[in-house]
């Protein structure tokens, strides 16, 4: 008998957690989510970020219900890898062991900012990561048909041709990270 799952989102801002809410609503065996997201004009939302980690990364991990973390978190000026490397070490910097390939825990790392993925879920050009795309107006509806979209990639287990180099890493590698059932 499978379940569905309870996901923990762990997010930047509000473009983030409208966005992620979307595609986690659009994924059938998402079953609550849980958001914890970086409270404005409060300082650095990343490092809220990186200092929630650890503890929810320790929640999930003792959670006896079927349960994932998503994780979404801006490279801006770093490279995808060096903003992994530092939440990884918020791990290790607070006692906890590193993410394994078995943890239930998703962290999707746009280049510079999710209007990146946005742009490109919503047209399918060619965008570049190189620099930083203009924010949207406000963190509306108007991500919704490119969450759709994500979701249906997620679904499909797809990578459109074209995509951004983070965002097909995050639906290649991070994106089977958040269990579809549970026996």
């Amino acid at each position: 008998m499978s379940r569905r799952v309870a996901v923990v989102l762990l997010c930047e801002d509000k473009q983030h957690l409208v966005f992620f809410e979307r595609v986690l609503k659009n994924l059938r065996y998402v079953r609550k989510i849980r958001t914890f997201v970086a409270p404005s004009g409060e300082g650095s939302a990343e490092q809220y970020v990186r200092r929630q980690y650890p503890d929810q990364v320790q929640g999930i991990r003792r959670s006896h219900y079927a349960c994932c973390l998503v994780v979404a978190t801006d490279a801006d000026r770093y490279t995808m890898q060096q903003r992994l490397a530092q939440l990884e070490a918020s791990l290790v910097e607070s006692g906890k062991p590193q993410r394994s390939k078995d943890d239930p825990i998703a962290i999707f790392i746009p280049k510079w900012q999710i209007e990146t993925w946005i742009r490109y879920l919503l047209s399918s050009d060619p965008v570049s990561e190189d620099e930083p795309l203009p924010r949207l107006s406000g963190p509306g509806k108007e991500c919704h048909p490119a969450a759709d979209r994500f979701a249906e990639h997620v679904i499909h287990k797809s990578i459109p041709d074209g995509c951004p180099p983070s965002l097909t890493i995050g639906l290649r590698d991070e994106a089977p990270r958040i269990p579809e059932t549970s026996d």
